[in-house]
């Protein structure tokens, strides 16, 4: 709900509200974000007082008192009228000059919103304050856009800059910008690198400019869009925290400045790093879309809110909230190593165990043996698949099985066909050596011939395999950054970015029933934007049952199980060399989008019984594993232990993961407090192996909490005992009773 009283905006949701007003110089003054808070007159309680000047502040104007504006709190700031903090719009003139003066003109409020044009955002029932300010001398408009999801607790926003009379360069347009009168906060972003991605970086926040974010071309592994600010008292549980998103996939910018006043300001948009957006008289540029929760219920409070947001407005289409099938991967099984006949008993032993999908992941195409060749080359490797695609998809439909397909489309080879023919499509510095990532370069897709080349080869390999899932992977980062259009390259990371949606609308648009799986080496590219095509990610391509249980659990701060990709993977793993049971790697993978990466033909009987096992059981709980309410575990004693419960939408079911790093010996019993269920209730509390059981209320199991089975390293014949080595992992089921 959005209200105006007076010179008052108030924008509420279920739980929150955020208030700000519009001086008489006409900025606009941020109030209050917090908890909800009633309509009344006495706003200007929270007014910024101001009557007596400092010595070396700097005042706004003589006619308007004394007010300066690095002493506020305020929605939107440019350069150069006293506020000496990062501002959130930076733009040149033809004649050098960069004073901004954004102030009120206008206003509406209207129910819905609009697409941004040529960026991805969020859908759905909002109410929308659309608030238009200008810069009469260098004849400008900002318009900020305030969208309301109330049932969700969450705000977004984003903005437009339009240039009049004059022409203009953007070197800076952020999607948000967000004032707090204090500055005692600690902030928690996720960062990592390739197969180490979404680990927790907090930090307390002291005087100067904290930067989180991304220079590589996408929004990458080592600096998630997200941020979450807190309370330094604040926990899971407790505490006034505030969550942070951007719906974009390139360069991103999430900034924290405390000033020298002790206030904080907090910026999210396009990185400035290498933007520069010219504008002519009349033309606008569109931000990406900022999004914004509070909660005072502590961290947890946060994530709910993201999760609810992301699954109602974020993720669309077919498979927005459609049960998500169980599929075997070729890649850890058999790399580049294959041929028809392979796949097909591959395909068998995955029908056989219960899995709906197999997927033919890199090497399918062109001449590619290794990771040396044929990107760019979507046309199919006879000498391994004789009889096409087609050919492999009748056999498959025979088992039966879905046959689904790896792509790379935004990449060259230089040993390819397509580079033969078309050098000049690719992005980099003429007289300059190449840089190389993963032995390949990347397309120029900023260019629309380069990109209506891609749709018509994806869509050529799609109708002719008749897949029903794709794996669109990016294996490099963006190095060179050079277009032969010249025109493009001042904001070359955002135009690419922009072409990348391109290729992602027209692809999956043409296709609505396949569903699509967004890669980029693993989590290199596991944003917002990429989820308003494509309704799930890979998480990361560390498979190892140890980290990725760490992995998980970080990225659903701000990411539902229902968008993460989790693989039971071959062992020893392939990345770590670590070596965990099989009933480990399935439960921590079944926390998110359940597959197997592994060769399925060669299991023995034992495993084979305990994969079909394990796949039945997903596929009983797949709905309330994929899309119910996800709480992290809490301990009297941590000792090593982590997990999670997830927890249906009524309540009568839940899925508890314990998960032990190591074992220390000699410990007393570990209590387990539970979250989620309903306090009236009893439930049946019982280990998937038949060795613990327990019934009890909702409210004790949450509040004292339940006191595990003694744990034991090795199986010694008693039947009462928690058997966890090193790195394992165990599952219990929670049935709510009949009365």
């Amino acid at each position: 709900m959005i209200k105006k009283q007076n010179d008052i905006f108030k924008l509420d949701t279920k739980n929150t509200s955020y208030i700000f007003r519009v001086m008489n110089t006409g900025h606009l003054e941020q109030l209050y974000y917090g908890a909800f808070v009633s309509d009344n007159d006495g706003y200007d309680a929270l007014y910024e007082k101001s009557e007596v000047e400092y010595a070396n502040s700097v005042l706004y104007c003589k006619d308007s008192g004394v007010v300066s504006l690095e002493q506020l709190c305020l929605e939107i700031s440019g350069v150069g009228r006293g506020d000496f903090r990062e501002a959130a719009v930076d733009l040149t003139l033809d004649d050098g000059s960069y004073v901004t003066d954004f102030v009120f003109n206008s206003y509406k409020i209207y129910d819905g919103k609009r697409e941004i044009n040529g960026l991805p955002s969020s859908f759905g029932d909002c109410t929308t304050l659309e608030i238009q300010l200008e810069d009469t001398v260098i004849d400008a408009k900002l318009t900020l856009f305030y969208h309301v999801f109330e049932a969700c607790d969450i705000i977004t926003r984003h903005m437009t800059v339009t240039a009049g009379g004059k022409t203009l360069t953007l070197t800076r347009a952020m999607s948000a910008m967000m004032d707090f009168p204090r500055g005692n906060f600690k902030l928690m972003t996720l960062c990592g690198t390739w197969a180490d991605e979404m680990q927790k970086n907090e930090i307390e926040l002291k005087r100067g400019v904290f930067c989180n974010d991304s220079k590589l071309g996408v929004s990458s592994n080592q600096h998630n869009p997200f941020m979450l600010l807190s309370d330094k008292n604040a926990s899971e549980k407790s505490g006034d925290c505030y969550g942070f998103n951007l719906v974009y996939s390139g360069n991103h910018c999430e900034m924290a400045e405390v000033s020298a006043q002790n206030r904080t300001r907090v910026l999210l948009g396009i990185n400035p790093f290498h933007f520069s957006h010219r504008l002519n008289s009349g033309e606008s540029f569109e931000t990406p879309e900022a999004v914004m929760t509070f909660s005072s219920c502590g961290s947890e409070g946060v994530s709910h809110a993201f999760h609810k947001f992301i699954r109602e407005h974020i993720v669309r289409g077919a498979w927005a909230k459609k049960q998500r099938p169980v599929l075997v991967n070729s890649w850890e099984a058999n790399y580049f190593d294959f041929d028809e006949e392979k796949l097909v008993a591959q395909a068998k032993a995955a029908a056989a165990l219960g899995a709906e999908l197999y997927v033919l992941d890199d090497g399918w195409f062109g001449k590619r043996n290794d990771d040396k060749s044929s990107l760019g080359d979507w046309f199919v490797n006879l000498e391994k698949l004789p009889n096409g695609l087609d050919g492999l998809q009748r056999r498959f439909a025979e088992i039966p099985i879905k046959l689904g397909l790896w792509i790379e489309p935004e990449m060259v080879s230089v040993d390819s066909e397509l580079y033969k023919l078309h050098p000049d499509w690719a992005a980099a510095v003429r007289g300059r050596h190449f840089t190389m990532g993963r032995n390949q370069l990347l397309l120029d897709i900023t260019r629309g011939e380069v990109r209506d080349y891609i749709v018509d080869v994806i869509t050529n390999a799609l109708k002719t395999s008749r897949a029903s899932y794709i794996k669109w992977d990016m294996n490099r980062n963006i190095a060179e950054v050079f277009s032969l259009c010249e025109e493009h390259n001042s904001d070359f990371y955002h135009r690419y970015t922009l072409g990348f949606y391109d290729l992602m609308r027209r692809i999956t648009g043409a296709f609505p029933d396949v569903l699509f799986e967004g890669c980029s080496a693993g989590g290199n590219r596991f944003d917002l934007g990429v989820l308003c095509y494509m309704p799930q990610i890979w998480l990361s391509d560390n498979t190892d049952a140890h980290r990725r249980a760490a992995l998980q659990q970080n990225a659903s701060m701000c990411y539902p199980q229902s968008v993460m990709g989790a693989h039971v993977s071959a062992c020893p793993c392939h990345q770590t060399g670590r070596t965990t049971s099989l009933e480990t790697r399935f439960a921590v993978a079944c926390s998110g989008v359940l597959g197997y990466e592994l060769d399925v033909a060669s299991l023995d009987n034992a495993q084979r019984e305990a994969v079909s096992q394990q796949i039945r059981f997903y596929k009983e709980n797949a709905n309330l594993l994929q899309f119910g309410t996800i709480y992290p575990l809490s301990f009297e004693e941590f000792d090593g232990a982590q997990g999670w419960i997830i927890v249906a939408p009524n309540k009568e079911k839940a899925i508890v993961m314990l998960y032990q790093s190591t074992f220390v010996a000699n410990r007393r019993s570990l209590v387990m407090r539970l979250e989620g269920l309903a306090k009236d209730k009893k439930y049946r509390f019982e280990s998937i192996d038949k060795r613990e059981t327990h019934t009890a209320t909702g409210d004790l199991l949450c509040r004292a909490g339940v006191r595990l089975n003694q744990r034991v390293m090795l199986e010694n014949g008693e039947e009462k005992v928690r058997v966890m080595g090193d790195y394992s992992a165990l599952l219990y089921e929670i049935t709510q009773m009949q009365p």
